[in-house]
């Protein structure tokens, strides 16, 4: 089982970004390196609103369901994700 966050970012929120890891952890470990490391792009915020988490479950070889990730689970997968990315 993995990981994929999908963030919103720009103006207007129009545009996204997703990545995929092992753990939430990773999630955010790598938002940080492709998109939030930039220079003027760490105010893009990591939020319930801006960020969607999945589960991502191997089915079959060549298979793979994406579940998105919602209530308290959301917020302590989203916490992960932020701590890696505060540093």
């Amino acid at each position: 089982m993995s990981y994929m966050a999908v963030l919103k970012y720009g103006q207007r929120l129009q545009r996204q970004i997703a990545v995929f890891g092992q753990t939430p952890q990773i999630c955010g470990a790598r938002l940080f390196d492709q998109l939030l490391s930039w220079h003027g792009d760490e105010h893009w915020q990591v939020c319930e609103e801006t960020c969607r988490l999945f589960r991502v479950v191997q089915a079959a070889p060549g298979i793979e369901h994406r579940r998105e990730i919602h209530g308290t689970e959301k917020k302590q997968a989203l916490q992960l994700v932020r701590s890696v990315i505060a540093g």
